[in-house]
């Protein structure tokens, strides 16, 4: 998870680095006042329907799905027989959390009844 993660950031900054802080459109109008090296900034609208812009976004979207699966492979470990305590670990959705478990709504609700009756 790390050294993946790690491969993920590293890629997203090589393109920043090596394609958009040469870009022309971007150049134009941010980078005219700044000298020495500067960071290209992120929701630009001069940026949409680049390809360069698309891959970042994609390389951010597996970043984040990455940080999500490993969140909830830690919140498995620790609250497995109780999956309700992921709503109050990270506040997801039940439909992701029955997704992640492989359960049904059903299911979900009679683990929850079960837990507050026998407490």
């Amino acid at each position: 998870m790390k050294y993946t993660r790690k491969d993920i950031i590293n890629e997203i900054s090589y393109l920043e680095s090596t394609y958009c802080m040469n870009c022309p459109l971007l150049n134009e109008n941010i980078h005219k006042k700044r000298k020495g090296r500067c960071r290209k900034q992120r929701n630009n609208i001069q940026c949409v329907g680049c390809p360069v812009n698309d891959a970042i976004r994609a390389w951010g979207k597996k970043l984040e799905s990455l940080s999500q699966q490993h969140t909830f492979n830690k919140v498995r470990e620790l609250y497995l027989d109780n999956p309700y305590e992921y709503l109050q670990y990270k506040e997801y959705p039940i439909e992701l959390i029955v997704e992640e478990l492989g359960i049904t709504k059903y299911e979900l609700r009679r683990r929850n009844q079960t837990k507050v009756d026998s407490t």
